[in-house]
């Protein structure tokens, strides 16, 4: 894993490169995403929200796709 973490933050996504994101865990703390140069960080709160974007957006596809 820390492979994969070293070759994305090497990347440069003004040229193309990807952004990391991650979400903070007990045993990775936001503050440490932050400083290894995580781009976006998803805490406990985020996460039922972001859970209710994607179920309502599942929803709307499969209503308007029938």
């Amino acid at each position: 894993m820390r492979v994969a973490e070293t070759a994305v933050l090497g990347s440069d996504p003004a040229n193309g490169g990807a952004y990391l994101a991650g979400m903070a865990t007990a045993q990775d703390k936001a503050v440490d995403l932050k400083s290894r140069g995580y781009h976006m960080i998803l805490g406990a709160t985020d996460v039922p929200l972001f859970k209710k974007a994607v179920v309502d957006d599942v929803k709307s596809f499969k209503l308007g796709s029938s």
